[in-house]
């Protein structure tokens, strides 16, 4: 892989790489997860740490620092109405 980039002002360059997950993974909006549970409960978790629901957060600060300006951190949109289901890949491809 090349990745070509110019320095300035606001740029950012995240890579994320690794071996891929031995288990099957659930992705929806920011959250990756191993089942719909760990997707409802990265949601509360995050809605409630950052002002968006009431309540206190079901345990330690997970996903913070937030941004404070300009416009805070950005509310995870509502759940789909049915079970979020694992995104599987072929066993023995990379």
């Amino acid at each position: 892989m090349r990745l070509h980039a110019r320095p300035g002002p606001g740029v950012r360059v995240v890579i994320v790489g690794g071996p891929p997950f031995d288990e099957d993974i659930v992705l929806w909006w920011n959250f990756v997860a191993r089942s719909h549970a760990e997707i409802v409960a990265y949601r509360t978790q995050w809605q409630r740490e950052i002002g968006a629901e009431p309540g206190p957060a079901p345990g330690p600060v997970r996903f913070g620092p937030y941004p404070s300006e300009p416009s805070g951190a950005l509310p995870a949109p509502e759940l789909p109405n049915a079970q979020i289901r694992p995104r599987t890949r072929a066993r023995g491809q990379q």
